[in-house]
């Protein structure tokens, strides 16, 4: 599969474009003519997402996934370091004992979709045939300073036996 995938995602007021390892932002240039011109920034040159359509706005902070290390949140679009990127899926990357996302097929995790089910405070994110679910509403991302803890209290939930390919909400009910 080509590592040229790419999405984005607007912040406050920043274009976030989002390549397998590096987030750039683009931010209009005011000018008096009539072409619109735009400043280009490396926001971090480490984590990016090449797992394009499970990026969505959480909470005013773009969250996404990437194959290689998880799900991520972007505290801040500003340059002045890269610790911007903050890591949430600790409890369901998986591990040496039990599978989780990290485990899941190259294919199922590129071909990904995501669903904020805003009005339930829920983050849903389906690969192959699971669904991994943040409970945002139960516990929000909170920057304590240290990363593990601040993972470790985030409510994920793991769904099986559920293929789909898009979701949608209708009058609060989600549907697959």
């Amino acid at each position: 599969v080509s590592q040229s995938r790419y999405g984005h995602g607007i912040q406050y007021d920043t274009l976030c474009i989002f390549k397998a390892r590096t987030i750039f932002s683009a931010s209009q240039v005011t000018t008096d003519t009539t072409i619109a011109q735009f400043s280009f920034k490396i926001v971090n040159d480490t984590v990016g997402c090449d797992i394009p359509w499970s990026i969505q706005l959480i909470n005013n902070r773009l969250t996404w996934a990437n194959t290689y290390s998880g799900f991520h949140t972007l505290t801040s679009t500003l340059v002045k370091d890269e610790k911007n990127v903050k890591p949430l899926s600790r409890n369901i990357n998986g591990n040496a004992l039990h599978d989780g996302f990290l485990q899941e097929t190259m294919a199922d995790k590129q071909a990904a979709v995501s669903f904020d089910y805003a009005s339930k405070s829920q983050y849903w994110v389906c690969v192959g045939s699971r669904v991994y679910m943040w409970d945002y509403g139960v516990s929000p991302y909170q920057d304590s300073g240290n990363l593990d803890i601040d993972q470790q209290t985030l409510s994920w939930w793991l769904f099986d036996n559920i293929e789909t390919n898009c979701l949608f909400e209708n009058e609060g009910i989600l549907y697959h």
